[in-house]
C-alpha cells in the first residue's frame, strides 16, 4: 500500500553505529566507511578546565566574567570561539552562539537543564562549526514550551537549532523533549560520535540539511513524523536505535541502507522507506501498521542480517525487484486485505539465505524465481501461534516457527530446500508432504 507525502523538514543522512548494544568492533567495511565521515577532532572529548571559559545558569539568571560571553536577562550570547562549560539550570531562556564564520567553538555540558518557552535552548546562529560535548557521568535536558516564536530570519522549530556544522559527542547523557518541533534540527552537517541521547518530539527526531553521521552511543526516538526523514540517503552500520514514530522509523528520498547494528522500531506506519532499500546485514526488528519495508520507486536487496516484519500491510513491498541472496528474513503479516507478504511489480527472487513468510491470502505473491528450493503453502486460516515445522525425508528440522499473527499462506526457503525433493510440513496437528519449487 501507498500513502501519501508528507512535507517537513527533510535531511540527507549518514547514520553509523557501533555494535550491539554497547559492542564496541564494526566490520572491515563499516569501520573504513565510519573513519572517513569524521574528523579527529569529532571524537575529542577532553577539555581544559583551566583555560575554559564557565558560564553559571542559576534559575532565572545567568553568571560569566569573559567579554565574549553577552548576557541579556535570561540569554546568553558566545561571541568568540574557545572552551565553555556550561552548568546550572535557566528555566526560561536561551544559549546563542554568535561568532566569526571561522570559529570554532566547544561547548561542554555538566548536568545542564535548559528550558525555553518560545525558542530553542541551544541556538547555533553563526560560526564555522561548533562541538557539544557531554562530560562524563552528566545527565543534560534541553526543552522547549511549546512554541516556536519568530525572533529573525530564521525559521526555529527545534530545541537544538544549528545553521552550522554541528558535533555531539561525551559519555553523558542528554534528553531532549520537543512538544511543538523537531528534536535536532542543522541546516548543514551534523556528527554523533558518542553520548546516549533521548529525544522525544512532535515533527521528526532528528534533521539535518546536508548529512547526519552517528557513531558511537545508543538512541531512544518518540516521534509523531518520521523518526529519521531524509531527501537524499541513509546509511547504518552498527548501533542502537530503539524507535517508535508516528509515520516511517526511517525515510529515505534515496537509498536506505542498514549493513549492521540492531534496531527496533516498536511503533511505525512503514519501518523503513526508500527509493531504494538495502539490507546487508543488523538485527532488525519491526511493527507497522502499513508496509514494514517499502521501495517507493526502485529495488529491496536483502543480502545479509537478522530482519524480522510485524506488518499489517505489505510485509515486503518493491516497486521494482526484490532479491535475497542471504541472511535470515521472517515476515510476518498481513492479515486481510489487499496487501501481501511479498508484493513486487518486476520480479521476487531469491538466491540464498533463509526466508520465512506468513500471510493473508487474498492479494498473496511467492518468489517469481528462485536458485534454491522454495515452499509456497495456501490452506485455511490458522490462528496466531500455530506452529510451522519443515522436516527433509531423514526427519532433520529444517525451519520451526510459531507466527505471532493468523495465516493462510506460508513461504519457506533455505539453502537446505533443495528444488524437486520431497519436505514434510507439519502446521498444528496437520501434517502433509510436498515438493519444493
Amino acid at each position: 500500500m501507498k500513502k501519501k507525502w508528507i512535507l517537513a523538514t527533510v535531511l540527507n543522512c549518514i547514520l553509523v553505529f557501533t555494535g550491539c548494544g554497547h559492542q564496541e568492533t564494526l566490520n572491515t567495511s563499516a569501520s573504513t566507511e565510519q573513519e572517513s565521515m569524521f574528523s579527529y577532532r569529532d571524537y575529542e572529548v577532553g577539555y581544559d578546565e583551566e583555560s575554559a571559559t564557565f558560564i553559571s545558569l542559576e534559575g532565572t539568571g545567568i553568571s560569566c566574567n569573559s567579554d565574549a560571553v553577552k548576557i541579556s536577562g535570561s540569554t546568553v550570547t558566545i561571541t568568540d570561539e574557545g572552551t565553555y562549560i556550561l552548568t546550572g539550570t535557566l528555566d526560561d531562556g536561551m544559549i546563542i552562539v554568535d561568532a566569526e564564520n571561522t570559529d570554532k567553538l566547544h561547548l561542554v555540558f555538566k548536568d545542564v537543564s535548559i528550558n525555553s518557552e518560545t525558542s530553542a535552548p541551544i541556538y547555533l546562529l553563526k560560526a564555522d562549526k561548533v562541538f557539544i560535548t557531554l562530560a562524563e557521568d552528566t545527565l543534560n535536558e534541553l526543552t522547549n514550551g511549546g512554541t516556536f516564536e519568530t525572533i529573525d530570519d530564521n525559521n526555529i522549530d527545534g530545541v537544538i537549532f544549528s545553521k552550522m556544522d554541528l558535533t555531539l559527542n561525551g559519555s553523558g547523557s542528554l534528553v531532549i523533549t520537543s512538544p511543538a518541533g523537531h528534536g535536532i534540527v542543522c541546516k548543514d552537517e551534523l556528527a554523533i560520535t558518542s553520548g546516549t541521547y533521548e529525544v522525544t518530539a512532535n515533527k521528526h527526531g532528528i534533521s539535518a540539511n546536508d548529512s547526519v553521521k552517528v557513531a558511537n552511543g545508543s538512541f531512544t526516538i518518540d516521534s509523531a513524523d518520521d523518526a529519521v526523514h531524509s531527501n537524499s540517503s541513509v546509511s547504518i552500520q552498527g548501533g542502537t536505535f530503539e524507535i517508535a514514530s508516528g509515520d516511517d522509523a526511517f525515510h529515505a528520498d534515496e537509498s536506505l541502507a542498514i549493513g549492521a547494528g540492531t534496531i527496533n522500531i516498536t511503533e511505525s506506519y512503514e519501518g523503513l522507506e526508500g527509493l531504494n532499500v538495502e539490507i546487508s546485514g543488523g538485527e532488525i526488528k519491526l511493527v507497522s501498521k502499513d508496509d514494514g519495508i517499502n521501495a517507493a520507486d526502485g529495488d529491496i536487496l536483502i543480502s545479509g542480517g537478522e530482519l524480522y516484519v510485524n506488518a499489517s500491510g505489505d510485509g515486503v513491498d518493491a516497486n521494482g525487484t526484490l532479491k535475497i541472496s542471504g541472511g535470515m528474513t521472517t515476515i510476518c503479516g498481513p492479515t486481510t486485505g489487499d496487501t501481501a507478504t511479498l508484493d513486487y511489480d518486476t520480479s521476487g527472487m531469491i538466491t540464498g539465505g533463509t526466508f520465512i513468510g506468513t500471510g493473508a491470502l487474498q492479494m498473496a505473491k511467492t518468489f517469481s524465481s528462485s536458485q534454491q528450493g522454495v515452499i509456497t503453502i495456501k490452506g485455511e486460516m490458522q490462528q496466531a501461534g500455530t506452529k510451522i515445522e519443515l522436516t527433509d525425508e531423514q526427519g532433520t528440522s529444517i525451519i520451526s516457527c510459531k507466527p505471532e499473527l493468523s495465516y493462510q499462506v506460508i513461504i519457506l526457503s533455505s539453502p537446505d530446500i533443495v528444488k524437486g525433493q520431497i519436505y514434510t510440513v507439519t502446521i498444528g496437528d496437520v501434517t502433509e508432504q510436498v515438493v519444493a519449487d
